[in-house]
């Protein structure tokens, strides 16, 4: 008896790094050795022995959703909802002819979220 089930693989690309925001420009400064690293701007980095970071400058969360929603997110999920979008864009998919249950999305993150997790843990601990 021959198995019904079709696996299907649609794949796509998104990025949002220090050195591009989008696959292409990511591709094309890691190949010329451009480096993503410089002063931090996010964050206030007196008092640390460490006054430089790799940050995605000039990110616009606008440009992926709402503001409602935006302001509902940290940063670093806006980022990851943004790149997710540009993967999905790049295979070319509409999810919506499909049972969105059945779709997902492989993501990476180096680091993310630590403003989110400081604050919340801040939060417990004052409770």
């Amino acid at each position: 008896m021959a198995d019904e089930r079709v696996r299907v693989v649609i794949t796509g690309m998104g990025a949002m790094t220090p050195l591009g925001e989008n696959p292409e420009e990511y591709w094309k400064n890691l190949a010329a050795g451009t480096s993503g690293i410089g002063p931090m701007t996010l964050c206030d980095p007196e008092g640390y022995p460490c006054q430089i970071s790799g940050e995605v400058s000039g990110f616009d969360p606008a440009t992926y959703m709402g503001s409602k929603e935006a302001r509902r997110m940290a940063r670093f999920t806006q980022l990851a909802v943004a790149a997710s979008l540009q993967a999905v864009e790049a295979a070319s998919y509409d999810i919506s002819k499909d049972d969105p249950y059945r779709v997902g999305v492989l993501l990476g993150n180096g680091n993310g979220g630590f403003p989110t997790i400081e604050e919340n843990c801040r939060i417990l601990a004052d409770r």
